[in-house]
């Protein structure tokens, strides 16, 4: 039982204050969700992704972020966004960008902060190209965060079904339970008393215990009971 709860506490420790970053690149001119658009954040470790639906998604710690998008047009950069956010707490955040066109080689219409040439290489020398599939970190997170769940679901699941262990029956009810059976299940109550060094009001009481808890049914007869066991 330890061990459990100290795996379902791990597992859900390892999502508290993970948020989920998500948003849609729009094109400024038909507004319309820009598709095939670069999407990366300087996280740590750094996160890119290749947008093929105009939408994107991170998971993120608590942090003050940069999310910039670039689409490229001929082996050429085209349109760039960017926006800054800042991750309080988990939950899920929204953050749409829209692409703006580049002014000339050097000049965009945004300012980039100077920080983002250490985590993503200068326009330049980047080859421009759109590739049909693209590993991400974003998608080993979303895959750790989901197995992550899963585990703990099931350990939780596991902890909450695991029958309790039936308490023991005391020996002097066993015996009366004994007596019973050993009678072909059934007995009065005057001929079960002759059976045990007991008074009649101690066997009495020991046949009440068990009829509440659903052992053994009492039957009136004449001024007497027939016992019968369950």
């Amino acid at each position: 039982m330890r061990f459990s709860s100290a795996l379902i506490f791990f597992s859900f420790a390892l999502l508290v204050g993970s948020a989920f970053l998500k948003g849609t690149i729009y094109n400024c001119f038909s507004f319309e969700p820009q598709k095939n658009a670069i999407v990366e954040v300087n996280s740590t470790p750094h996160q890119k992704i290749i947008s093929k639906d105009g939408t994107y998604s991170f998971f993120l710690p608590p942090g003050n972020y940069s999310v910039r998008s670039l689409f490229f047009e001929n082996n050429s950069l085209a349109y760039s966004a960017q926006e800054n956010v800042t991750i309080v707490s988990n939950g899920t955040y929204n953050l749409d960008l829209i692409l703006s066109p580049i002014l000339n080689n050097s000049e965009t219409l945004i300012t980039l902060p100077a920080n983002f040439t250490e985590i993503y290489p200068p326009s330049g020398s980047f080859d421009g190209k759109v590739y049909e599939s693209s590993p991400s970190n974003n998608f080993q997170y979303f895959v750790f965060a989901s197995v992550v769940i899963i585990i703990s679901a099931l350990v939780a699941l596991f902890v909450l079904k695991k029958p309790m262990e039936k308490q023991k029956m005391p020996d002097d009810l066993q015996t009366l339970v004994s007596i019973i059976g050993g009678a072909g299940g059934r007995i009065t109550q005057k001929e079960l008393r002759k059976k045990l060094p007991l008074s009649e009001a101690k066997v009495s009481l020991m046949l009440s215990d068990l009829e509440e808890q659903g052992k053994i049914k009492k039957i009136k007869r004449g001024r007497g009971n027939i016992i019968i066991l369950k």
